[in-house]
């Protein structure tokens, strides 16, 4: 797949990486900052997330209304995200709308207030996502399953903190984390769609020339080690949610495209091994599905079950019979390149969109350091041999590393 991905480093150290394609009249405009939940503390924890919230209230020249309505007038959107290490600005953005959606998102980055009243505000809000996230079993059990597998660090706390914290947060608290973070060399500008690299790095240089927040050299948290085996706790609810997994592999780990191949085989669509062999055959659960989050030092690898609490034992030994069976008997030819297709086929199918393009560019940079084509990634992945899937089950599906978490109705 041809490719013209370009990147260029300003003087002040901000990344700009564009990919054009011409045979489109859309595109993606981004801001992205090499920061998130990680770079939080046990008091400051959520503050990425509401600056997320707060970034569209309002700057020195527009208004939370004019932010949204530019965008919109002109038939784009506007959104973000929090990750554990990312917080994303973008726009979707008609061709001819391009330089006005990277004016905006830079402006809400220099320029955003953040005025008492609207914080104010924007607590509620963020309260009531709380809220919602708190009547989400499945995603509270995660979050357990993240403090159990990273107890007293930044990996482990919840994206959206907690109501005390949000409560804590006022103009000088936000404003001491973006002196203390969005510095230069912590952000990604990137456009995906009909443009020009040098029409659009010489617009965002017009606008980011007096951009020199220093950086202050952050001290980041040192891993802590899981130490609770298994935990269960009891809730107001009717299904059992359970995780099992264990501490795994970083993004820069050499064998990363085996790692995914291999969770691809458990969890990649209905034909996988997972939904075949425990929901097909056995009708034991609604859900269930692998994970395999990599951060920059560490990963998570797990899976998840939705299912009725009695079953859960049952469920269990089936999980472990598949990872056995992985391990001590090679899977075919055949069943490797079926899922190296359809693994493929995700990436190049979510390449069709413009979106799509500039977060896996960015995720690219983040991750490597450099720009790495679908090509190439391709190309790794049709690298990985059946003895190479093998080798890895052998070293990750090692019982005496994992770890449970169960969320159970308190009632039977």
């Amino acid at each position: 797949m041809e490719q013209n991905i370009k990147k260029t480093t300003l003087s002040n150290g901000i990344t700009v990486l564009t990919e054009t394609v011409n045979s489109t009249r859309s595109a993606s405009v981004g801001i992205f900052i090499k920061v998130g939940g990680r770079d939080e503390n046990i008091k400051s924890m959520g503050t990425a997330h509401f600056l997320e919230h707060m970034a569209f209230k309002g700057t020195k020249t527009r208004s939370a209304k004019d932010i949204v309505e530019e965008i919109e007038s002109r038939g784009g959107s506007i959104n973000a995200f929090t990750s554990k290490e990312i917080t994303g600005y973008y726009t979707k953005v008609l061709d001819t709308n391009i330089k006005n959606g990277i004016e905006i998102l830079i402006d809400i980055i220099k320029n955003s207030t953040y005025l008492e009243k609207e914080i104010e505000k924007e607590k509620t809000v963020v309260i009531e996502e709380y809220n919602s996230f708190l009547d989400s079993p499945n995603e509270v059990a995660y979050d357990g399953f993240c403090k159990q597998m990273y107890p007293n660090h930044p990996l482990g706390f919840n994206i959206l903190g907690n109501k005390e914290t949000i409560n804590s947060f006022n103009q000088n608290k936000i404003k001491k984390f973006v002196k203390n973070n969005y510095t230069p060399e912590n952000i990604i500008i990137a456009c995906a769609g009909n443009i020009s690299h040098l029409d659009f790095l010489q617009h965002v240089k017009l606008q980011l020339n007096d951009y020199n927040i220093k950086n202050n050299n952050s001290i980041e948290i040192e891993l802590t080690k899981p130490t609770t085996k298994k935990i269960v706790n009891t809730a107001d609810i009717s299904q059992t949610h359970y995780f099992l997994g264990r501490r795994a592999y970083s993004y820069r780990y050499k064998n990363k495209y085996t790692y995914k191949i291999l969770n691809a085989l458990l969890s990649a669509g209905m034909g996988s091994r997972l939904f075949q062999n425990i929901r097909e055959k056995y009708g034991f659960v609604y859900s269930i599905y692998s994970f395999a989050n990599s951060y920059k030092d560490t990963g998570l690898f797990g899976v998840y079950v939705g299912t009725d609490k009695k079953k859960i034992d049952d469920i269990n030994e089936l999980i472990w019979n598949e990872f056995n069976d992985i391990k001590n008997n090679s899977m075919s030819k055949t069943e490797l390149n079926k899922i190296k297709k359809q693994y493929e086929g995700a990436l190049v199918f979510g390449l069709e969109g413009m979106l799509s393009r500039m977060e896996q560019m960015v995720h690219t940079e983040i991750q490597t350091g450099e720009i790495v084509k679908i090509d190439k990634i391709l190309s790794s992945l049709e690298k990985v041999t059946l003895n190479d899937i093998q080798t890895m089950a052998n070293e990750l599906f090692n019982e005496k590393d994992f770890h449970y978490h169960i969320l159970t109705p308190n009632k039977d």
